[in-house]
């Protein structure tokens, strides 16, 4: 999936990356619970991005989504990119890549995207969004995104006195597309959320 249909993603006044992904990737491999090796198996989303280091210099904070839909095996990409502080718009896009191989990019106003429930975080008092409702409809989607577990924050220190607060996680998907009831998986990254 080639993100803007070429695989750079303009991110508004806030620079441009390269971004490429892979959404259906077959993994296998072993899993160790209570000393117990097991085997397991499932489909991944790979992402690459490069070429960022503007959107560091810049503070800015992003809320990503992918989704795979169970049937039809459509896959999704949103998000928003605000500057962390608020001296910015927030900037929105997305990528919809059909099950017949169709690259959709969809800019902002063809999509929306609605925090529903927010878990706060006890260390560094973030309050992250937990469900969202994410709608397009030209395309007739109106899915809800929660997460399994809301605890899935981390704190990743680069260096003394500089913490980046994040939120990375499963979440799963229900809704409809033109009103048929979908069923999927999603995982979502939240960034510099305060």
């Amino acid at each position: 999936l080639l993100h803007d249909g070429v695989g750079f993603e303009q991110y508004g006044p806030y620079g441009r990356a390269g971004y490429y992904s892979y959404t259906r990737l077959d993994a296998t491999g072993t899993i160790t619970i209570d000393g117990q090796e097991r085997p397991v198996k499932g489909t991944l989303w790979y992402d690459r991005q490069w070429d960022c280091l503007q959107l560091l210099e810049r503070e800015i904070a992003w809320d990503w989504l992918s989704i795979q839909l169970d049937e039809p095996a459509n896959d999704l990409m949103l998000y928003i990119m605000r500057n962390k502080k608020q001296t910015g718009p927030d900037v929105m896009g997305a990528s919809l890549l059909t099950a017949q191989g169709e690259n959709i990019t969809l800019e902002e106003g063809d999509f929306t995207l609605e925090e529903l429930a927010y878990w706060k975080s006890p260390k560094g008092k973030s309050n992250y969004p937990i469900k969202w409702r994410a709608k397009i409809p030209k395309y007739g989607y109106d899915l809800i995104i929660e997460a399994e577990i809301p605890q899935q924050e981390l704190r990743l220190t680069f260096a003394p006195g500089l913490t980046l607060p994040y939120w990375e996680g499963k979440c799963k998907v229900t809704g409809t597309i033109n009103g048929k009831p979908v069923t999927g998986n999603s995982y979502v990254e939240i960034t510099n959320r305060l």
